[in-house]
């Protein structure tokens, strides 16, 4: 059985012992966070105005789905929450990268992330073993004080389409893709630092990143996950576990997006500041960049 979300494309299998808690139920899509229902007959994700979803049964053992495998979103991309000002500035308040560059008089270009320290496994393909959170880079454009909404990407300046576009200082370590004029995708491809700068009409923000490699595996579509016995014997016991329950589809601990209901511990280790580990049943299901 598989799903495919038809507002994004994202699919994933999914395994015969999970088939029951998909069918029929309103769900988050893993990339695009569209609250979407599964039919039983195609199992395709239909994106819709969803309803309140249901709460899921408890007991069952989950699972974790990658997020961010196949194409990257062209067209939804989380909106920036608040208008930022005008004037050339860089802050990190609330856990969050804020920077706004002036392109003209009236208009400027302002962009957000959420972590510029980001950790990534030892699986060669990390875009899909790291959460969908920790690879974006939010882009608005504001003219007189409003934002400007893009159209098939492009955006509309005084009649002349202009794009935004990225590059990143070393490809080897981080390449990226601009994504429907509101965002820029990071695909992260092996540790260390880069700058990723996203430009408009001449103008650039540049968007520091440092990658840094831990010694797990996490759960993809090439290998099995990490056994945490294998874990502990590599990096040592853990400083602190969390037993914590996700009670719905893509529900939110600390952070940390669960696709599957059921229990997990997150695991944290002074030795790297920021990083919560995903456990269950003995294995090592996911990572994120808190």
């Amino acid at each position: 059985m598989k799903f495919r979300c038809t507002n994004c494309y994202y699919e994933k299998d999914i395994p015969v012992e999970a088939e029951a808690r998909f069918v029929d139920k309103y769900v988050n899509c893993p990339r695009c966070k569209q609250k979407s229902r599964v039919e039983p007959d195609s199992a395709i994700i239909h994106a819709s105005p969803p309803p309140i979803p249901a709460t899921a049964k408890r007991g069952n053992l989950p699972l974790y789905i990658g997020v961010g495998s196949g194409l990257f979103v062209l067209a939804l991309v989380v909106l920036i929450a608040i208008v930022l000002p005008r004037s050339p500035q860089s802050s990190s308040g609330s856990g969050k990268f804020t920077k706004t560059v002036n392109i003209d008089d009236a208009t400027t270009i302002s962009v957000e992330y959420d972590r510029d320290r980001i950790y990534i496994p030892l699986n060669t393909d990390y875009h899909d073993c790291v959460p969908y959170e920790n690879l974006w880079i939010d882009v608005e454009i504001t003219r007189s004080g409003n934002r400007v909404e893009p159209t098939a990407g492009l955006f509309n300046m005084d009649g002349k389409p202009v794009e935004v576009t990225c590059k990143s200082s070393n490809p080897s370590i981080c390449g990226c893709i601009s994504g429907g004029g509101r965002a820029v995708a990071l695909r992260p491809k092996s540790p260390g630092k880069c700058s990723i700068s996203v430009e408009f009409m001449g103008k650039e923000v540049k968007c520091d990143f440092e990658f840094m490699q831990v010694p797990l595996r996490v759960f993809d579509d090439d290998h099995e996950p990490q056994k945490t016995v294998e874990l502990i014997k590599l990096i040592g016991f853990p400083d602190e576990k969390k037993r914590v329950f996700a009670e719905e589809p893509g529900e939110k601990v600390d952070g940390f997006p669960h696709q599957l209901t059921g229990v997990y511990e997150h695991w944290r280790y002074k030795k790297y500041p920021g990083l919560i580990i995903a456990t269950s049943s003995d294995m090592v299901i996911g990572i994120m960049t808190e």
